[in-house]
């Protein structure tokens, strides 16, 4: 090839030129043409018998374009696959160079087509240390540990059947019938939910129609009109009126257990006592508190770090990771990639939703991953030791399996989480992190409420 050239272009993208000469151009299209003489049939020629000169006229244009079509692809590949450029510009794997212009198939001179693909980003960390961050700080409190407590009950409750004269408040399991009504009253077809089965007082129904339906008794409707504020969290309903109906069908009540050392025992056979399990209980929060705020303090420098060295993310790397989060979450739930298609098609809101979380989450790893490099972070043999330990404490698996696991790369990624630690380890003693306000437990993390 007569050369290569390299454009850098923005987001993390480059654009490739490949030029040849005259004398290149038309060796490399004779060379093509041979190879279609062998299997070319017109009408009055044997297949393979065709001269060059009658198929050039007979096919004429598209010959060309087919021949420069398959030398552009022939050199992509010799510059890819045999590393003709530097190894940073070569494509992401999910990244498909796109062919820039139309090439003119004209092979009595120089040829020259471009492409423009997605590359790695580079990654600069032109400071990651002496940053001075303020965190939030808890503490677990006697309310922690009576929230943990109710949750428990909560889970030990038996349902009973209240009297068919009993009304319906908050706590109350009931189920109901709903539909949305019309201007006389009429049910609107499509609209009736059968069954429909929920706690009063937790909103967890579609029109949030609880205060509306509290004091009605087994058997009994009420029709009402339901205003949906501007902010409402369902965009459908939001700044609408609906008109509802709904029919209690049956109401339950929860009888809590009493909390004392029966439950305990019920909980577990490891709990003698109340006191027992209000101990584990503690130990569970802590860990999970400390588990916690370990991660927040991670996520600070890190971020503080992303702030001071901007990483210009390719749009491939973003949409690639995205689809794939999407594809673990809801291939959890069962849903088909053809699902997913639909929910990740373009101007997606769940893309939208999920993009900066998935930006954060590469540029982490990015910023890692070259901490690692610059650091010459390894592992001792007594740090994978006691790194294939303490995964034996956590998973609960035998020391046997964890070995076997590791050998067979069912564990390929062991080492690389176990230098993260001392990446983080490193960070926290380079950087000041001090203890700001005290919040409660739940406050830090709503989620276990």
């Amino acid at each position: 090839m007569a050369g290569t050239e390299i454009q850098r272009l923005e987001h993390s993208a480059v654009k490739l030129t490949i030029t040849l000469t005259k004398d290149e151009a038309k060796s490399e299209y004779d060379k093509h043409l041979k190879e279609l003489l062998k299997t070319a049939q017109l009408p009055g020629f044997r297949r393979g018998k065709v001269p060059s000169e009658v198929l050039e006229h007979k096919i004429g244009p598209a010959l060309k374009e087919d021949i420069l079509n398959q030398i552009i692809s022939d050199k992509l590949g010799e510059c890819f696959k045999e590393e003709k450029i530097p190894k940073e510009d070569m494509p992401l794997e999910y990244s498909e160079p796109a062919i820039d212009g139309e090439p003119k198939p004209d092979f009595e001179n120089d040829i020259s087509f471009s492409v423009s693909y997605d590359v790695m980003p580079k990654v600069s960390l032109n400071k990651w240390e002496g940053f001075e961050l303020e965190l939030d700080d808890a503490q677990i409190t006697d309310e922690d540990i009576n929230n943990e407590l109710e949750k428990i009950r909560d889970r030990n409750a038996i349902v009973m059947d209240r009297d068919d004269d009993a009304v319906a408040q908050k706590g109350d399991i009931v189920t109901v019938d709903y539909s949305e009504l019309d201007e006389n009253g009429e049910s609107i077809s499509g609209t009736k939910r059968e069954d429909f089965v929920f706690t009063l007082g937790s909103g967890q129904n579609h029109f949030k129609f609880d205060d509306e339906i509290i004091g009605l008794k087994k058997n009994e409707s009420r029709d009402f009109e339901k205003h949906f504020p501007q902010d409402f969290e369902d965009k459908e309903l939001a700044a609408t009126t609906k008109k509802l109906r709904v029919t209690i069908k049956a109401i339950k009540e929860k009888k809590l257990p009493d909390l004392d050392d029966d439950l305990a025992q019920d909980v577990g056979e490891q709990f003698k006592t109340l006191a027992d399990l209000k101990k584990d209980l503690t130990e569970k929060l802590e860990t999970r508190l400390a588990d916690a705020l370990k991660i927040r303090k991670q996520d600070a420098i890190i971020n503080k770090i992303i702030e001071a060295n901007p990483i210009d993310l390719p749009e491939s790397m973003i949409k690639a990771e995205i689809f794939n989060a999407m594809q673990r979450v809801m291939g959890h739930y069962g849903l088909t990639d053809k699902y997913i298609q639909r929910l990740f098609g373009e101007d997606s809101e769940v893309e939208k939703l999920w993009r900066p979380k998935i930006e954060n989450q590469l540029k982490t790893g990015l910023i890692i991953r070259e901490l690692i490099k610059l650091q010459n972070i390894e592992l001792t043999d007594a740090e994978k030791e006691q790194e294939i330990q303490d995964y034996v404490s956590r998973s609960g698996k035998s020391i046997e399996e964890v070995r076997k696991a590791i050998e067979n790369n069912e564990l390929n990624l062991f080492d690389d989480f176990a230098k993260e630690k001392k990446v983080f380890a490193l960070l926290e003693s380079k950087n000041i992190i001090k203890k700001g306000k005290k919040v409660k437990y739940l406050d830090l993390l709503p989620e276990n409420a």
